[in-house]
């Protein structure tokens, strides 16, 4: 978020003031992050030198992660993959946009661990406050993030328990839920990870038993486990999610109902009635050797796909003049539209884009389109071109929503008449 005049050009509060009551912010942030670290679980133990650590405040007001680390690349990656991961897991474990509360994640050094073996831990109560603690360390790369992903995963489902009803701290979160959580955010980041995974599976022959990853406790890494604890959760994603059985599945779960009973009662309908252990199992074999071969590239859902595409067309600001948040649409007629923290900011929303457009769904890719070209027309100083644009990605935005509409309508009136 940036402070501008809106409507105004660039007079104004002067941005000196700005910025120092933006140190003073930050220096209170961090105050505030070394009070709470001081508060740290009964286990951790003080470095040898018996010095406080300086830590910071990292994605202080998300409403999802906030990360305490101490100052340093690895904990603004670990804030930057938390943001990441809850867009990839709200639709799948219906989070909202934003917590009231949000999940803290303590990204503690190793000399500060103590002797506790696990890579992370949780921490919860009844009022729905969720603490995550990692075990810092390890090299950067993706085995690292997927470690981290499962650990956040855990707090996410953590925290999920109490929007419905659950106390978090009884709450169970499976193992092999947090596991293909990771996994998921991983594979909607990066595509290619979706390849590995197919990769993997192939040549491991046969996939983990489905009682074998349904009850696995995570206590020991497993990753013929892991593969498959990802394969189910496409596997049932894929027929639940219209039916809302996905989201019954993850609540029964959680409330600690047997995976099977759930299983049956949920999924009922994939195999002959009354199904029995060995039925299920053939059920999953063929599913997950047909998810291991399927070649197509993963598509975002309609909604979410909208859901990008309207996130990255605006942007929030601060209004000196009126002391308020705006939010103001990217390709905007305002006055800042070329200053150079919006032009950086058009530049990566771009490069993100165009990396994921092969994933938009087709509703949208032209919405998707025009909303490109009015970025690069922007960049360029073409002005009508600019506003031509403009108003295409509005028109192409209203044609998506039609035709997601239709189809929504189409398909349930297909579930009714199957009834």
């Amino acid at each position: 978020m940036r402070p501008v005049r809106v409507g105004q050009g660039a007079r104004g509060r002067p941005r000196g003031a700005w910025r120092a009551g933006f140190r003073g912010a930050a220096f209170w942030l961090c105050a505030v992050g070394t009070v709470v670290c001081a508060e740290a679980e009964p286990q951790a133990r003080a470095p040898s030198g018996g010095e406080a650590p300086t830590v910071r405040l990292v994605a202080s007001g998300s409403g999802r992660f906030e990360v305490i680390a101490e100052p340093g690349a690895d904990g603004v990656r670990l804030a930057e993959i938390g943001e990441a991961a809850w867009r990839a897991w709200r639709d799948p474990l219906g989070l909202p946009a934003r917590l009231p509360g949000a999940i803290t994640v303590r990204l503690v050094p190793e000399a500060l661990w103590g002797v506790d073996a696990r890579a992370h831990r949780t921490t919860s109560d009844a009022g729905g406050a969720v603490t995550v603690w990692i075990r810092a360390g390890g090299a950067p790369g993706v085995a690292r993030e997927r470690l981290w992903l499962a650990a956040l995963a855990e707090g996410a489902l953590r925290r999920r328990a109490s929007l419905v009803g659950l106390d978090p701290a009884r709450a169970s979160v499976p193992a092999w839920l947090c596991e293909a959580a990771a996994d998921a955010a991983l594979s909607a980041k990066r595509p290619a990870m979706l390849d590995a995974w197919q990769a993997a599976m192939r040549e491991g022959g046969s996939a983990a038993g489905l009682r074998e990853i349904l009850l696995w406790d995570g206590r020991e890494p497993a990753p013929r486990l892991e593969r498959g604890a990802f394969g189910v959760w496409i596997w049932l994603r894929e027929e639940g999610a219209r039916s809302g059985a996905w989201t019954r599945f993850v609540t029964a779960l959680q409330v600690g109902e047997s995976p099977g009973a759930v299983l049956a009662r949920e999924y009922g309908r994939l195999t002959p009635r009354p199904a029995e252990a060995r039925e299920w199992e053939l059920v999953w074999q063929v599913n997950a050797a047909r998810l291991a071969r399927a070649r197509a590239t993963p598509l975002l859902e309609p909604t979410e796909t909208r859901l990008r595409l309207e996130r990255a067309a605006r942007v929030v600001a601060w209004d000196v003049e009126r002391e308020e948040e705006r939010v103001l649409s990217a390709t905007g007629d305002w006055p800042e539209r070329r200053e150079a923290w919006l032009v950086a900011t058009r530049t990566a929303r771009s490069g993100q884009l165009a990396s994921e457009f092969v994933r938009l769904h087709p509703f949208y890719r032209n919405a998707a389109g025009s909303l490109g070209r009015a970025w690069l027309a922007l960049a360029e100083g073409r002005e009508g071109e600019w506003r031509r644009a403009s108003a295409e990605f509005a028109q192409d935005m209203a044609s998506g929503r039609e035709l997601e509409e239709m189809s929504r309508r189409l398909l349930d009136e297909a579930e009714r008449a199957a009834r």
